[in-house]
């Protein structure tokens, strides 16, 4: 595949700077996918700068407006699907179905965000007395600086930055340093869709250059971002005394499923490794831990185990290929060092896939067996632990997101009251996304909206 060299795009215009950041095929490390140009100091006040001055227009524009170039960035993004997938694996090292299902993905957001244009301006609803009548409406607040984790670099950089859009806000996006090539396309996207004529801006750079500039910056007055907590407090620090600038960061920590003793042990199982799996384990929401009920343990733990032989890992673009290599050297380097600090009975090891690992970035998953004093591991990485559920009780702590594996209503109703996460899902993959796999993953799902739980 051709090697893309990416500009820094700042009011619709491609800008040029030191040509010093560079992306490998973690499949073949030989093979250079994206080169950029790093944005420069003055670079990024100049972006914050359009932004600033596009305010206007954003907001003279109005919400159907708005809503009309959100929904142009469809037409195109249709057309190049294909590539786009193409490249997603090529450079960040996904299988080409998951490539593809984020492509699909950030297609419906795009739908979905041009549908509810309107709506998001303004949104009407009784209350309570019932004779008395709200409406809210929601003002933009200016520059919104948007940092995508590189784990979902094409889908959620749109997350992020078309309901900012749409509320009547300008958006940087801060491409990620691990994936280039497809940040690109998606500056190509923005600009065929006319998003880029001041609504929209992305540049490249080291994160801990570029993304502190952003933040530093007073014109920026919101960070949306994949944060772990370092850099979210990192960010929180140089803001501070800034009263009027804002931090918002996706869900980070831990992800947990809960399989209870009624629960269909292969479904249990499969979901439980599809969650730790997905995306060689690199996404915020990968499922690290898996509590089992005793009476169902056992035969759990030889499930994940005979699951584990079938997988198949190698190059994304290759058919026959169920989970590819890790993104980049980093989250290759932590993913070894990490499982080496485990202590319990490992059911699959974790390891480079063969000796040429100079040549690629290729692992085995990791899952190991563990008992209730065993602590929870967070590493990154396609690694999962399995623990005994004792308890409800070990599921009353902080969470990320926590799927749990019954049948029983009440179960849910129990474990609804006492668990401490961002998201409780029921019966699918803590990694279950809306698109494009939604009806599937809740198919076995009973009642959920009586009790008002996201699936």
């Amino acid at each position: 595949m051709i090697t893309i060299v990416a500009k820094n795009f700042i009011g619709g215009v491609w800008h040029e700077g030191e040509l010093n950041l560079l992306t490998r095929n973690p499949a073949k490390l030989s093979v250079v996918a994206g080169q950029a140009h790093s944005a420069a100091a003055e670079d990024v006040a100049y972006a914050v700068k359009v932004a600033q001055k596009s305010l206007d227009k954003s907001h003279s524009a109005g919400p159907g407006k708005r809503a009309e170039l959100v929904d142009f960035l469809v037409q195109p993004m249709r057309r190049y699907a294909t590539e786009i997938a193409k490249y997603l694996t090529h450079e960040c090292g996904f299988t080409l179905k998951e490539s593809q299902e984020e492509v699909l993905e950030a297609i419906r957001y795009c739908q979905h965000a041009a549908g509810q244009g309107a709506q998001i301006a303004a949104q009407q609803m009784s209350w309570y007395p019932a004779s008395r009548e709200t409406r809210f409406v929601r003002r933009p607040v200016g520059v919104v600086a948007c940092m995508p984790c590189w784990s979902e670099p094409f889908a959620g950089a749109l997350k992020m930055a078309l309901p900012a859009i749409m509320a009547g806000n300008t958006v940087i996006i801060k491409a990620p340093e691990h994936a280039i090539a497809i940040s690109q396309w998606l500056a190509r996207l923005i600009l065929e869709s006319g998003l880029g004529e001041g609504y929209v801006s992305v540049v490249h750079g080291p994160d801990d250059v570029v993304g502190e500039l952003l933040a530093s910056d007073p014109g920026v007055h919101t960070l949306v971002g994949d944060f772990d907590s370092d850099r979210l407090a990192k960010y929180k620090a140089i803001i501070a005394g800034q009263a009027s600038v804002q931090v918002f960061s996706s869900g980070v920590g831990l992800n947990g499923l809960a399989a209870f003793a009624d629960a269909n042990v292969d479904q249990a199982a499969t979901l439980a490794l599809s969650g730790a799996l997905a995306k060689t384990g690199q996404q915020s929401s990968s499922t690290k831990v898996a509590w089992v009920a005793e009476p169902i343990y056992d035969a759990f733990v030889k499930k994940i185990e005979d699951l584990a032989k079938l997988v198949r890992s190698g190059d994304g673009l290759n058919e026959d290929t169920t989970m590819g290599p890790m993104s980049n050297k980093v989250s290759y380097e932590s993913f070894l060092s990490g499982i080496s600090t485990t202590d319990c009975r490992v059911v699959s090891e974790g390891c480079p896939l063969d000796e040429a690992k100079e040549e690629n970035l290729l692992v085995r998953p990791h899952i190991v067996s563990g008992d209730s004093k065993t602590k929870t591991y967070l590493g990154n990485g396609p690694c999962l632990q399995i623990l005994p559920l004792e308890s409800i009780d070990q599921l009353a702590r902080p969470m990320n997101c926590l799927s749990i594996v019954t049948k029983s209503t009440e179960t849910v109703r129990k474990v609804r009251e006492r668990a401490a996460c961002n998201r409780l899902l029921v019966n699918c993959a803590t990694t279950s996304r809306i698109a494009p796999n939604w009806h599937a993953d809740i198919a076995n799902v009973t009642r959920i909206m009586e009790l008002g739980i996201e699936a």
